[in-house]
């Protein structure tokens, strides 16, 4: 999983995640509706949020 500064993520819950930074092998998250920044190593990450995927929408 390739993960960058600005990705949007979706947790096992169904929260949605902006990441906000990249360090090495920790992962630093946001809440796309709350405060709270929380940092993880890559592997939890991995094994418990996935990309969210955009749809386009053709008129």
């Amino acid at each position: 999983m390739k993960i960058q500064t600005g990705d949007c993520l979706i947790s096992r819950d169904g929260r949605y995640y902006r990441v906000i930074d990249c360090c090495g092998e920790f992962i630093s998250l946001m809440p796309l509706q709350g405060y709270t920044v929380f940092t993880c190593r890559q592997s939890y990450l991995e094994s418990s949020f996935s990309f969210v995927e955009v749809q386009q929408q053709v008129a």
